[in-house]
């Protein structure tokens, strides 16, 4: 019976564990939890520091595109497919560290504020 139950626990706990499965239905239901207003400056430019900066800045970033300031990020949110890339988990790649769900909504409700500099 131990067998039996570690045998179907196994797929489970390996399936909840994938860092590249991101709940993008949850996270969007989430996003009311997220505080009032989000703002580049106090939220999201940690979040691009923290996973975009080592691929996107310097000399030559990857793909040509820089993320070390607001024009650029704005820039890339808006008219590039940045935060569909965040949420369908392809962005940053896989061997680097994944947003959590809750910097997902953060960045979500950033767009959702109008993608704001400052308070």
């Amino acid at each position: 019976m131990k067998n039996f139950i570690l045998i179907l626990a196994t797929p489970l706990l390996l399936i909840s564990c994938s860092e590249t499965n991101i709940d993008s239905q949850a996270v969007q239901d989430n996003l009311s939890e997220v505080k009032q207003t989000v703002t580049f400056e106090s939220d999201i430019m940690a979040i691009n520091q923290k996973h975009c900066f080592s691929c996107h800045s310097g000399n030559t970033p990857d793909g040509g595109l820089f993320l070390t300031n607001f024009d650029q990020v704005l820039n890339s949110y808006q008219n590039g497919n940045s935060i569909i890339r965040i949420q369908d988990g392809t962005m940053p790649p896989a061997q680097k560290p994944r947003l959590t769900p809750q910097e997902i909504q953060l960045v979500l409700k950033w767009q959702e504020d109008g993608f704001l500099e400052a308070e």
